[in-house]
């Protein structure tokens, strides 16, 4: 009998996998009962990082790797799971398409002109910069590939894939262009787009702000881009004022999150998603698009901030490690001088 065709929302899954009734499940191959609590089908998680995390702490991976769509199973069991939440939640969605072009074919047999195929269908299909995140993921994937004994040679060392190339994001916001979105804000979000601009943190790390990293030298953050990297940014007369106003304007004070829903809990999650904060921001930044303005991103408040400051204090604010990569991608005004 021919086997059913994939539904989209199952195409790019592991061999067992679904997705039904909002959650992934595991349909145990026959005899194997007894590892996955007597049952036919298992409950592996709602989100694809719960499980993956549950699949790998139920089942050791077996066998050898010879496919591609083994090789994407277990570097999404073994090798995922060590990466930051928002590296995971990216690299999910490049295996998935990665998957569902490569499948069954052998690990040994792709050649960098087949990956090149890759790239310019993905270019096409989607973008130049999913095409160039997959091509990363396949780059690490072949990589474990060697080293897990599926092949010999790095089909895409030594340069002899390259990705597109990306033009820099140049959007700078103005003053006026900020001033001018904030009166379209409520309050709480006014302080949120405020706290975002004068520290030029990221999403995740103001949203993962609390009450105790308020210190008495300034704001404790920790960079989700560097595991152990924590850091301070000193109060000045302004951060203090926002603060103050962002404490004030608590719809609880039990809650620990300086940002938090109307029933106190955090808008990001444990795996660094904020579906909530996000739907928020997209509601307003349509509104502010709709009335005839150029939209924005919250990167580019973080860009804006870099913009205003000399180049050497920008760098410290953005804790880069290199001048050049904050001249690069975060110094946007047009007087900014190039170095």
């Amino acid at each position: 009998m021919t086997p059913r065709k994939r539904t989209k929302v199952n195409s790019g899954l592991p061999k067992n996998w679904r997705h039904k009734h909002g959650a992934y499940h595991y349909r145990v191959p026959k005899g194997e009962e007894h590892r996955w609590d007597g049952r036919t089908e298992f409950r592996l998680g709602a989100t694809l990082h719960e499980a993956h995390r549950v699949y790998a702490m139920r089942q050791e991976f077996l066998g050898s790797v010879h496919t591609m769509a083994q090789l994407c199973d277990r570097y999404a069991i073994e090798v995922m799971p060590l990466k930051a939440p928002a590296t995971q939640k990216s690299n999910q969605y490049s295996l998935k398409r990665i998957r569902r072009v490569f499948a069954d074919n052998p690990v040994d047999a792709i050649k960098p002109q087949h990956i090149y195929q890759y790239r310019d269908r993905m270019g096409k299909d989607e973008s130049h910069k999913k095409a160039n995140l997959d091509l990363e993921v396949l780059s690490h994937l072949f990589t474990k590939a060697i080293e897990w004994g599926a092949r010999g040679d790095h089909p895409m060392a030594g340069k002899k894939v390259v990705k597109y190339s990306l033009k820099a994001r140049k959007r700078y916001v103005s003053d006026d262009e900020l001033v001018g979105f904030a009166a379209t804000l409520p309050a709480k979000w006014q302080l949120f787009v405020s706290l975002a601009v004068w520290t030029g943190r990221r999403k995740a790390e103001l949203l993962n702000l609390k009450r105790s990293d308020l210190t008495d030298r300034g704001i404790l953050f920790h960079n989700v881009k560097r595991d152990g990297d924590s850091f301070v940014v000193g109060w000045t007369d302004e951060l203090r004022v926002i603060v103050d106003s962002i404490l004030k304007h608590r719809e609880r004070v039990s809650a620990l999150h300086l940002f938090h829903t109307r029933d106190g809990q955090p808008y990001i999650r444990a795996d660094g998603s904020a579906s909530g904060f996000d739907s928020i921001w997209q509601r307003y930044m349509r509104r502010w698009a709709d009335a005839g303005n150029e939209r924005f991103t919250l990167h580019d408040l973080r860009a804006k901030r870099a913009s205003d400051l000399t180049l050497d204090q920008a760098q410290a604010l953005l804790r880069h490690t290199t001048a050049s990569m904050t001249q690069k991608t975060y110094r946007r005004k047009a007087d900014v001088v190039e170095i």
